[in-house]
């Protein structure tokens, strides 16, 4: 159910705008032409979504309550105008407003100390920024009032103390309840904890590639998917284990076997994705649009931009017909995971990204410059 609406809602994000001397973004630009890829490109063809999640916590370490969560919701109506989203238990579930890009949300995820901001699909990085500075400049007002600060990180060991669900289970779909809140066993696994998806946070790209183009590629698209760990992970740790990645390995803590959704083969059949697990694949086939879910929660918009420039290489390189050395991909990545440690295949796949830099338009080829200075940067780890 929705609740309040405002006349303009555009009012407040013009003001925030100013405030960052921000303009709409230029149109695309083209520079070659005559590339199938690029072709793909152009006004009308690939836009980047957005969707980013991060924990909300007092300074003592606890999650907002209801009312707390209410009282940032409150604000943010104030500020940027729009719609409630209300769960049946009476207290706010999200805001949903509508920006010149398209309408953007933000809304609990597993419990009120996980805030995802849902960003329309934009052409450019700079259209991204514009969002990401307008909804952040109104978000840190917000929490600021009530004491909530942003935790940065992909994941945190356990359950917080005083952890709120912020829907009532029966709120959520039916397919989303059978895959998030499932009746976890405990598998003995350090790593393992009740109701995880409270635990963890990500930053997924979604680029507009429909499922008659990605599907038959998607053995190219989980080629060099292990990138996405190595280069992002944001919730390393020490103990109980050493991990690069740990959020990603504790879906395979909760859910033995979850790794399998790495296949070794890789179906071209549609019928390969069917409801159940694949809520927790790392690629997963949306009809217009493709989802990469395996980023941890980034800190910053230039870091968002930068795996979002790593999507788009990883579509370039599945639409051409470059030779790569052989490989398992489910290995390489919970290997990756496991150890940070760059593989054989890193810098040759860097190398072969490389080579994709024409294909992508001409403002996200600038952000995929800063990128691939990761492949000068990067210094392999010790498990």
């Amino acid at each position: 159910m929705r609740t309040k609406t405002v006349a303009d809602p555009f009012l407040n994000q013009r003001a925030i705008r100013r405030h960052f001397n921000e303009k709409k973004s230029p149109p695309l630009r083209h520079d070659n032409e005559s590339s199938p890829v690029t072709l793909a490109m152009k006004t009308g063809g690939i836009l980047v979504g957005i969707e980013h999640e991060f924990f909300l916590f007092h300074s003592n370490g606890e999650a907002p309550s209801y009312d707390t969560a209410d009282a940032v919701f409150q604000r943010l109506f104030e500020l940027l105008g729009g719609e409630f989203i209300a769960s049946s238990t009476g207290h706010i579930y999200g805001l949903e407003y509508q920006t010149e890009f398209g309408s953007l949300s933000l809304k609990h995820e597993a419990s009120t100390h996980i805030l995802e901001i849902a960003f329309p699909p934009v052409q450019n990085p700079a259209a991204f920024c514009c969002l990401y500075d307008g909804v952040f400049f109104a978000l840190n007002e917000a929490i600021s009032l009530v004491g909530l600060h942003v935790v940065a990180g992909g994941m945190i060991a356990q359950l917080p103390r005083l952890s709120f669900p912020s829907v009532a289970r029966d709120d959520l779909p039916r397919i989303k309840r059978r895959n998030i809140w499932r009746d976890l066993q405990d598998t003995g696994d350090p790593l393992f904890v009740v109701d995880f998806p409270a635990t963890i946070c990500s930053t997924q790209v979604n680029l507009s590639v429909p499922d008659g183009v990605l599907i038959p590629r998607l053995a190219r698209y989980y080629a060099m998917e292990y990138l996405t760990p190595l280069l992002f992970s944001t919730s390393e740790i020490r103990r109980p284990i050493v991990a690069h990645c740990a959020r990603l390995l504790r879906y395979d803590a909760c859910m033995p076997g979850a790794f399998r959704i790495i296949p070794e083969q890789i179906s071209p059949a549609t019928e390969t994705y069917t409801l159940g697990m694949r809520d927790y694949s790392a690629i997963v086939p949306k009809g217009a649009f493709v989802e990469f879910r395996a980023g941890c929660s980034q800190h910053s918009s230039s870091r968002i931009l930068d795996l979002a420039v790593l999507k788009l290489l990883q579509h370039v390189f599945a639409m051409r017909d470059f030779p790569i050395t052989p490989r398992s991909p489910a290995k390489l990545f919970k290997e990756v995971c496991r150890t940070g440690s760059p593989p054989e295949e890193f810098f040759e796949d860097i190398e072969i990204l490389e080579t994709c830099l024409s294909d992508l338009p001409h403002e996200w080829r600038e952000c995929a410059e800063g990128f691939l200075k990761f492949r000068q940067e990067f210094r392999p780890r010790k498990a």
